[in-house]
């Protein structure tokens, strides 16, 4: 399968995920991953075998915000293994492929505390998992991987 091709639908895949997880629907209008009335969520994910870090453009993190004052917001890193190879995978068995995945949530303005590298196309912001990892998150285990949240935030009471 074609590399761009697979990125996009295996991001499609978490995003469902997710949304199903935390009872959020994917907007009309582009923007914002996952949202409601109450929050927005940015999803963000990665191969495990490729990397464990995540690049977020400065940008988003203003636009997101702009565009959902009333929101609160979180960023979701996902990081997942692969039965396969993504070229041996055909599009429509992208999720059975898919293995220990996990996902940190973080509050929006958490990205912030990671350093900024300032390339040609923009500064962005790039947390890696092992961050995450010492980050106060609480597990929650679903049939389809592990996400951990921030205790006491309006998502717990989702799950």
């Amino acid at each position: 399968m074609n590399p761009r091709r697979f990125t996009s639908l295996i991001g499609q895949v978490h995003v469902d995920w997710l949304g199903q997880a935390f009872h959020l629907s994917i907007p009309r209008h582009s923007g914002i991953d996952l949202t409601d009335e109450q929050v927005g969520l940015e999803v963000k994910s990665r191969y495990a075998k490729y990397s464990k870090r995540w690049a977020v453009h400065h940008y988003q993190y203003k636009l997101f915000q702009d565009e959902n004052p009333d929101k609160e917001l979180f960023w979701a890193f996902v990081l997942y293994n692969l039965s396969r190879e993504p070229s041996e995978i055909q599009h429509n068995r992208v999720k059975m492929y898919i293995q220990n995945r996990q996902a940190w949530v973080i509050p929006w303005k958490s990205i912030t505390e990671f350093p900024v590298s300032k390339v040609k196309t923009g500064p962005y912001y790039y947390p890696s998992s092992n961050i995450f990892k010492q980050m106060n998150l609480q597990p929650f285990q679903t049939p389809k991987g592990i996400i951990y949240f921030p205790r006491g935030s309006v998502l717990e009471r989702r799950l």
